[in-house]
């Protein structure tokens, strides 16, 4: 599995995939407990941890 950090400059009101994918802008924890997979999570909570996600606010939707 392949990971890549993107930063977010946008966020468009309609994309292509609008009916099939749903979009929130949530904390890295809250974004680890949201997903199903154990080992998902873990790499999302890592994330945080090593890019000082924390720090940044969550943009308004």
């Amino acid at each position: 599995m392949a990971v890549y950090l993107l930063t977010v400059t946008e966020h468009l009101d309609h994309w292509r995939e609008q009916g099939q994918r749903d979009a929130q802008w949530v904390s890295s924890e809250a974004a680890a407990e949201l997903v199903q997979k154990p080992d998902l999570a873990a790499l999302i909570r890592d994330l945080a941890r090593t890019t000082n996600t924390a720090d940044l606010p969550i943009p308004e939707p």
